[in-house]
């Protein structure tokens, strides 16, 4: 395939940029006394695979930097959430996104308002979703066991099952984007959260649930490629390469927007 430019699409590396978690060094964090920024490298690993150069977003980068990172990367990966403390997850119901990791929240409100606005690709996972979803006037279900008695274990690794490892179905709808890109409206996935999309946020489609009915994916209605997912085809595709069309259509969807910004 050629670019407008006639270079061969094949031979084109988009940057993607990856947003990351942020300890602060409390004594429930990774490494107590050590403040980071990190992601889990599976994300890296996947990008590389299809094509593409992972820029890891810094959350303490000063948001008037922002503008230029954008201007830079092609398409956006929203991550899924850092390690949320076990004294924490033990409480009836988990404080919200805001309340778990405020700085990461603040920040992400800043990138992914600016990002949707240019109307950037964007794949948004676990976390990522859910940030988006309340961006975007939507509401969560803080703790599933709580909010929905009658819905299964959504954290696997409680059960001993790797994350590598397919867990639960979920149902896609036939006419969403998803099912295009990979040609089935059935798959298992893996699961590994606490709280859930409760009300969809403005212009946010819901195209995929569990059989318990906790919403498993999202798209924009608004956007030409904001996919929202629950679950980790990061970790999935290492065991389910139907995932691989995914990380192929953001590659594809990251180089038409940034060869689309350089043409204007």
């Amino acid at each position: 395939m050629m670019s407008r430019q006639g270079e061969r699409t094949e031979n084109i590396i988009p940057l993607i940029g990856v947003t990351t978690h942020v300890d602060t060094g409390s004594k429930y964090d990774l490494f107590p006394g050590r403040a980071l920024n990190y992601m889990d490298r599976t994300y890296a690993d996947v990008l590389i695979a299809h094509g593409m150069l992972p820029v890891l977003i810094p959350v303490n980068m000063d948001s008037n930097y922002i503008n230029l990172l954008l201007r830079t990367i092609g398409g956006l990966v929203c991550t899924g959430g850092g390690k949320i403390p076990s004294h924490i997850l033990n409480q009836t119901e988990i404080p919200g996104l805001r309340d778990t990791a405020p700085e990461r929240y603040e920040f992400e409100e800043l990138l992914f308002a600016k990002a949707l606005e240019m109307d950037m690709p964007m794949l948004a996972m676990c976390r990522g979703m859910q940030t988006i979803n309340e961006l975007l006037g939507g509401s969560l279900f803080l703790k599933i066991s709580h909010n929905s008695p009658c819905a299964m274990e959504h954290n696997q690794l409680k059960l001993s099952i790797p994350l590598e490892e397919p867990y639960h179905q979920i149902f896609i709808d036939k006419e969403s984007y998803l099912a295009r890109i990979l040609g089935q409206t059935e798959i298992y996935v893996n699961s590994w959260h606490s709280q859930s999309v409760k009300q969809p946020g403005k212009g946010l489609k819901v195209v995929a649930r569990s059989k318990d009915h906790i919403i498993e994916a999202m798209e924009s209605e608004v956007n030409s490629f904001v996919l929202m997912l629950q679950f980790h085809p990061e970790i999935l595709v290492r065991k389910q390469r139907v995932w691989s069309n995914l990380f192929t259509e953001f590659r594809r969807r990251a180089i038409i927007f940034k060869q689309r910004k350089e043409s204007v």
